[in-house]
């Protein structure tokens, strides 16, 4: 699928054979303040804080570029050449041979070519049995396992763009059986809600959150593929503090509660026998993503004169 493709080309490359799988789960508004994994007092990652644990995740202090979602997705998917005129990583891989699957339940996407883009209304619809996750961010994940079947001899990335915890009615992103923090506000209007029934109503996308990417997860520590799973927000999220809700204020003078977002690694057992994820305190940006999953496909022999090593997050284990 094309969107506006008037883009300059990068310099092709030839990608590896060892034929991973890499999901690249964007979220949505999430803010790292409220994960549990950060050392938040409520218990919004139950499922991934016991994966961290047992070291099976690996956490990064990171912030986005801006505030809100379009820029941010640039930035995501930018090879940092500072010019959004040149094309971005889908479309890179793409031209590379490489099957990129993006599945959204948000917008904001443009100037990416894929081997298949779909809605998660359109992937609901081969799934006789979906109407109670229809409407939530788990419809994205019906394809999955299909998908690691399907492709466990060719080089993968799949896109998923979440609706996540975006407001003002974040209760609707979340199905009941996981609206466990209580009251919750279920208005547009978040200054007409208490400040402990805002917060709920907010922490309750993150309960389902922790969810949704523990079920992703499990499917790939299960995998016949080296599989890696990248998950980061677009931006944070403001609740009431110091008078601002949401997100959009200009970087430059916005709260942290706006661009301090959760970034998680994971792993499986295959692809870390040929890749190792650094471990690091420094802060870092939403521009690592492009080379990181550009690192894990790279054919170090005859390496892509994009690539550059300083913005990866893994090692590789060069053949």
């Amino acid at each position: 699928k094309f969107f506006a493709p008037t883009i300059k080309p990068l310099p092709l490359f030839s990608p590896n054979h060892s034929h991973s799988f890499v999901v690249l789960v964007i979220g949505e508004s999430a803010r790292k303040h409220n994960y549990a994994l950060y050392g938040y007092d409520k218990p919004t990652t139950p499922r991934l804080s016991k994966r961290l644990e047992n070291h099976e995740l690996t956490l990064f202090n990171a912030t986005s570029c801006a505030t809100y979602t379009t820029a941010s997705l640039e930035c995501i998917l930018d090879s940092s050449f500072k010019n959004n005129a040149y094309e971005n990583l889908p479309t890179y891989l793409t031209k590379a041979g490489i099957k990129v699957f993006w599945y959204s339940a948000n917008d904001g996407e443009k100037n990416v070519k894929v081997t298949s883009y779909l809605k998660n209304y359109e992937l609901i619809q081969k799934c006789p049995n979906c109407e109670a996750i229809a409407p939530y961010d788990e419809s994205l994940l019906y394809n999955l396992p299909d998908l690691l079947k399907e492709h466990s001899n060719e080089n993968v990335l799949l896109i998923l763009h979440l609706a996540g915890s975006h407001g003002p009615n974040y209760d609707n992103k979340v199905p009941l059986n996981f609206r466990v923090f209580k009251p919750y506000c279920s208005s547009a209007d978040l200054s007409s809600c208490s400040k402990e029934s805002l917060i709920n109503a907010y922490d309750n996308t993150i309960f389902y959150n922790d969810y949704l990417l523990d079920k992703i997860i499990s499917m790939l520590e299960n995998a016949k593929q080296p599989a890696l799973m990248i998950y980061l927000s677009d931006h944070g999220e403001s609740l009431g503090e110091g008078a601002y809700y949401l997100h959009g204020i200009p970087k430059s003078i916005a709260p942290k509660e706006q661009y301090e977002i959760p970034f998680i690694l994971y792993a499986n057992d295959l692809f870390k026998e040929k890749h190792s994820i650094i471990q690091t305190q420094t802060p870092i940006n939403q521009n690592v993503i492009f080379h990181s999953v550009l690192g894990v496909f790279e054919d170090f022999k005859n390496p892509s004169a994009v690539y550059r090593p300083s913005l990866d997050l893994l090692k590789h284990k060069k053949e």
